[in-house]
């Protein structure tokens, strides 16, 4: 078999190391918006659960869960109830010994769009998907917090993320192995 000259060689390798690339940041980015994305279903379940409560009369004790999450190291969900005010009602979210709220700008938010949800960092060391949510009682109305830390999240993205990085190299180097050393 004749042996390609280097320059068609070159071509061909750039043209499918190109492909490759565009191949493999297409799966980056599904997998990290997938996983990203997929990590706020749960605090929207927890707030509308709560919520839910809430409208059927239950206290706000009642609605936030009795185990409390240190929000700066547990993977533990966690539901904050406030007045309007945003006074803090119940809360199974700590940090630093505290009871932590959102930016006030994300009530702000949540009071004109009916819903917010957003990527907390309360500290450099600690990411929420976080949802908020208002209710209205015929007593009292607020909104409801709900959220969980994303390390799980981003350890899965992280190691994801190797796996793509080998698998791209991977290929690069076997496709120029294969055009520069035909059989």
């Amino acid at each position: 078999m004749k042996a390609l000259p280097r320059e068609h060689i070159a071509r061909i390798w750039l043209a499918i190391a190109s492909v490759s690339t565009i191949l493999m940041l297409t799966a980056y980015t599904l997998v990290q918006q997938l996983g990203r994305l997929s990590a706020d279903d749960l605090p929207l379940y927890l707030a509308q659960t709560a919520v839910a409560q809430l409208d059927n009369g239950a206290a706000p004790n009642d609605v936030v869960p009795t185990t409390a999450s240190d929000v700066k190291s547990d993977t533990i969900p966690f539901v904050i109830v406030t007045d309007s005010s945003e006074n803090i009602l119940a809360s199974s979210a700590k940090l630093n010994g505290a009871k932590p709220l959102p930016p006030i700008g994300t009530f702000q938010y949540t009071t004109v769009h009916g819903t917010d949800h957003f990527t907390w960092q309360p500290t450099t060391s600690a990411r929420l998907a976080t949802r908020i949510l208002p209710y209205k009682t015929s007593t009292t109305s607020g909104f409801v917090v709900a959220g969980h830390s994303l390390k799980q999240v981003e350890d899965r993205q992280a190691n994801f993320n190797l796996i793509t990085l080998a698998a791209w190299a991977v290929s690069l180097i076997v496709v120029f192995l294969a055009l520069w050393f035909p059989l």
